[in-house]
């Protein structure tokens, strides 16, 4: 059992583990999937861990801390904390790309309480402001061009092209 009020959870690509932030404890917990009665590995993390993604290479994992406004770069052979990103207020979506170009990966943080999203790459960081009221949740598409913001507090998604690094479109979603 998993104690510290577990809040996100991502897989590695070769689905051997879950990493589990516990928001309470200010960990992420390391669980090997065929294997639930071995006790977790517990790294220690940034204040109030909530969402937590892992690059498409399966190489780091990314936490977002969200009373710190920092993201947590894990390199994952080892389960060692090799970076510390300052981004917006209140992180708690993650999602990892990778970028054939730079031959990196991408991470994309929405910062819930500045209304921004933070985009993290190998040439630094680059930020969408006035991202709409509240961005919780992400998700990157398959081929990496697109992703989608959920906007909580306007009821859409947010439409990402990871090229311009624009918003291109919101989608309307629940209520009517």
């Amino acid at each position: 059992a998993l104690n510290g009020n577990p809040y996100g959870v991502a897989i590695t690509p070769d689905g051997t583990q879950a990493l589990v932030t516990l928001e309470g404890e200010d960990q992420l917990a390391f669980m090997v999937l065929d294997n639930f009665s071995q006790t977790p590995f517990l790294l220690s993390v940034d204040a109030s861990p909530r969402g937590v993604a892992v690059e498409p290479r399966g190489r780091y994992a990314y936490v977002g801390n969200f009373e710190e406004d920092t993201v947590s770069k894990i390199r994952l052979s080892g389960q060692t904390l090799v970076d510390t990103y300052e981004v917006g207020d209140g992180p708690m979506g993650l999602v990892a790309g990778y970028d054939e170009e730079l031959n990196a990966p991408v991470v994309y943080v929405a910062n819930h309480l500045d209304d921004s999203i933070s985009i993290i790459d190998d040439e630094g960081q680059t930020t969408i402001a006035n991202a709409g009221d509240g961005p919780t949740g992400l998700a990157i598409s398959p081929d990496g061009k697109t992703v989608y913001a959920a906007i909580t507090n306007e009821d859409n998604l947010g439409v990402i092209d990871t090229e311009s690094i624009e918003i291109t479109d919101t989608i309307a979603v629940g209520k009517e």
